[in-house]
């Protein structure tokens, strides 16, 4: 398949398939960039199992030779990305390699990931976008990466992890992507078989109704971007639903 820009004949990329994965082939010039992306991020944990994403995607990474190829691991809200930039053969060695991990994924040496993702955390600053996910999502899904703790690695066990990863981390939940005119050859992205999995619903607040204040001035969403909360005290009523919608329905 050739998709083409509005009113051109000209492809812009070139969509293949390697072993069941999807493959995105666009050529740029002078240099070589790939990587493989998984449907899975912070927003199909819960507060039990926060950090697990993150977690598979250090073990992925834990076995590679790095040296050869400039390249690293990612994971937001929705997705998980591997990627590389370098030679042709570097950048085909690093997809293979870690496809070739996820398949068999060493999950004997998660607590010493677990330890450098514990250290990564206490280096990180706290982003107040982050944080104010909390607030409108509640300590589940969207609102998870306002946590300063990756909860999860506390308490999950070798076959949570492996279960993770077969349900997420499969050929039919991929998309890859190289900056090629056509597939490598040796290009191998041989994955466990697996659905695609859809974006779990989130709703656009845990507030069951408008927020509220007690005093003269009530706030709600609507006007908070032009005249900021109160200063009155919340009521007792909102505080309630703050801290079900927190962690009421967290499976801990």
């Amino acid at each position: 398949m050739t998709p083409t820009e509005p009113g051109s004949t000209t492809p812009t990329y070139t969509v293949a398939d390697n072993r069941g994965v999807r493959l995105v082939l666009d050529p740029i010039d002078d240099v070589v960039v790939g990587g493989v992306l998984f449907r899975v991020g912070t927003v199909d944990e819960s507060l039990s199992t926060y950090g697990i994403t993150h977690l598979i995607e250090h073990l992925a990474l834990s076995e590679l030779n790095l040296s050869s190829v400039h390249s690293n691991g990612a994971v937001t809200d929705t997705y998980t990305a591997f990627y590389a930039q370098g030679s042709p053969e570097a950048v085909v060695g690093f997809l293979n390699a870690v496809c070739r991990t996820l398949r068999n994924l060493p999950t004997a040496r998660w607590r010493t990931e677990a330890k450098v993702l514990d250290a990564e955390s206490a280096g990180r600053p706290t982003s107040w976008g982050a944080s104010m996910g909390v607030w409108r999502y509640g300590a589940a899904g969207r609102g998870l990466r306002s946590q300063e703790t990756e909860w999860g690695l506390l308490r999950l066990s070798d076959q949570e992890i492996a279960d993770w990863s077969r349900r997420y981390f499969t050929a039919g939940n991929a998309v890859a992507y190289l900056s090629t005119a056509t597939a490598p050859a040796d290009l191998d992205l041989t994955l466990p078989h697996g659905n695609a999995v859809a974006l779990p619903f989130s709703s656009n607040s845990v507030w069951p109704c408008r927020q509220r204040f007690q005093g003269p001035r009530a706030w709600s969403r609507s006007r908070v971007m032009s005249t900021g909360p109160p200063l009155e005290s919340p009521s007792p009523c909102w505080w309630s639903r703050r801290r079900s919608g927190m962690f009421g329905s967290a499976q801990v």
